[in-house]
């Protein structure tokens, strides 16, 4: 086995970062732990795999001689190695069955490991299934958008994953505690027919990572097939199992009509923080609304503390007094992109939509659905 390289630093460490983040602490199986190297003339990528996703990221380098190359280390010692490495540009080869990696003032080495050419973890058959292209920007928006919702309660054990569905040309990202509800919808290029896959908030967060520098004009292509789904764009391949568990049918819970209150985002964000801080987050607040005033109402159950935060608003309906878990509805408008956000209320045991009043990227639309909270 020979192999002489001329990389990048910044590549090299970025690529093998984002690789790391799929070998998280909970893959314990030496037989995932590592890295598989491939190179050849075009460069070099490295690739990882570990539960239920593979990545795979291409890096430039110079290649000097030698014969197309696949071998493997360890994923902790190379990633914390390359780490110290303070020039832009370094030099990697193969010699008696080490890696090793020089630069101006130093060197390291790290073992190779002895593995079988391991083929790509997920079988993609590209004559089935469907196929869309969508900006990068749209996947960064909408994985980012709904991770905060995942379940990580077992006992809402169907909603443990994210769900993405395909259809009208859209791209809808659903995720949900079973307090709150978050539907993302981005633009999609469709290429035929309609699809739904599911995924992790580990995936997500891979393809936050993966495509968050990425350009403008970037377009990622998903293949969506029944086991598995790949997104491939910007030099990254991510294969993740499909696993198409049950979940929730999301429109029935969505509110289509109701009286709205319109309020300033970063205002009613700051006011329930200072809340929250008497309360606590988990605490089921009182709101109170008339037609230009929104007024939160909190007591701490343990020093007999209360606190009121008195917020300007505009409300269409009649005057109206619900509850609501107080980090729910900080959270919910956290996530809105706007500086205004609109609540559509319906009454006071009935859930809540709120969505920005303006959408800062015509082609993605933000929706929260609320669950209120007996007072």
């Amino acid at each position: 086995m020979r192999m002489k390289a001329i990389i990048k630093t910044k590549q090299f460490s970025e690529a093998l970062s984002l690789c790391r983040k799929v070998i998280d602490h909970s893959c314990l199986d030496e037989d995932y732990t590592y890295y598989k190297y491939r190179v050849d003339s075009d460069g070099i990528r490295i690739e990882a795999r570990c539960n239920g996703i593979t990545i795979e990221k291409k890096i430039d380098a110079v290649i000097e001689g030698g014969e197309d190359t696949v071998f493997f280390t360890d994923y902790q010692l190379i990633t914390e190695a390359a780490k110290i490495i303070p020039e832009a540009e370094i030099h990697a080869k193969i010699e008696n069955q080490r890696l090793l990696v020089s630069y101006k003032n130093g060197s390291f080495f790290v073992p190779v490991l002895k593995k079988e050419n391991v083929d790509r973890w997920l079988e993609i058959n590209p004559d089935s299934g469907i196929d869309i292209k969508v900006p990068a920007k749209a996947i960064v928006v909408g994985a980012k958008s709904v991770i905060p919702f995942v379940s990580t309660d077992n006992t809402f054990a169907t909603l443990r994953n994210i769900v993405c569905d395909i259809k009208d040309n859209m791209l809808v990202w659903v995720a949900s505690n079973g307090h709150l509800l978050s539907k993302v919808t981005t633009k999609a290029d469709r290429l035929k027919g309609n699809a739904r896959w599911q995924m992790s908030a580990l995936a997500a967060s891979v393809l936050v990572d993966a495509f968050s520098k990425a350009s403008a004009d970037d377009i990622v292509e998903i293949n969506v097939r029944d086991n598995a789904v790949r997104v491939t764009g910007a030099n990254v391949i991510i294969d993740m199992v499909n696993p198409n568990t049950h979940f929730p049918n999301y429109d029935k819970v969505m509110p289509q009509t109701g009286e709205q209150l319109k309020i300033d985002t970063y205002d009613a964000v700051n006011a329930l923080s200072r809340v929250s801080s008497v309360s606590g987050g988990a605490s089921v607040i009182q709101v109170s609304l008339t037609h230009d005033k929104a007024e939160i109402k909190s007591t701490s159950m343990f020093d007999n503390l209360s606190t009121n935060e008195a917020l300007h608003c505009e409300y269409s309906g009649d005057d109206i007094v619900f509850g609501v878990i107080c980090e729910n509805l900080r959270k919910a408008l956290k996530a809105m992109r706007s500086q205004q956000a609109v609540i559509m209320i319906t009454d006071p045991s009935h859930p809540m939509l709120a969505y920005p009043a303006e959408e800062n990227d015509k082609d993605t639309s933000v929706q929260i659905v609320m669950m209120p909270s007996q007072l």
